[in-house]
């Protein structure tokens, strides 16, 4: 009784050490996709992405890289302005494009420790944005910069 005791407290304290998901709260995720969920439908889906991997460059090399990735992968987008994101500690940036298809594209985005982290939420014009997703990006961003 008191391994099984042992092992059921070791199991909880683990579980509750491991990283929070990065989905927005309520979101389903992509099928086939890592990192990638969704939310609604037809004209108002919305979807978003965490990616986090090698660069070499710093926030600024990585600001015009997000800039010509999303330039590139969505013919017509237009580049609607960028600002720190000061929701982080550290240094991180955040740009706004307008895609062809009326959808607005945020992307958020940090270097640390020759690493990227970047956070894409698409959603429909008009529209402020969910809180969710806003708040997922905010931690989200944070927490993988911090931890690199």
């Amino acid at each position: 009784m008191v391994r099984t005791f042992a092992r059921l407290l070791a199991i909880l304290l683990l579980s509750a050490c491991a990283a929070p998901s990065p989905a927005p709260k309520g979101w389903h995720p992509i099928a086939g996709e890592t990192g990638a969920w969704s939310m609604g439908s037809g004209a108002r889906l919305q979807e978003y992405r965490v990616t986090n991997a090698p660069f070499s460059g710093g926030l600024q090399d990585l600001a015009s890289q997000v800039t010509i990735d999303v330039l590139t992968r969505h013919r017509g987008a237009r580049w609607e302005g960028s600002a720190p994101f000061a929701s982080c500690p550290g240094p991180a940036g955040i740009a706004r494009f307008r895609l062809p298809d009326e959808r607005r594209l945020e992307e958020a985005f940090s270097v640390r420790n020759g690493r990227a982290v970047r956070i894409a939420y698409v959603h429909p014009l008009g529209t402020s944005g969910d809180p969710a997703a806003l708040e997922a990006m905010k931690n989200s961003l944070c927490r993988l910069s911090a931890n690199q």
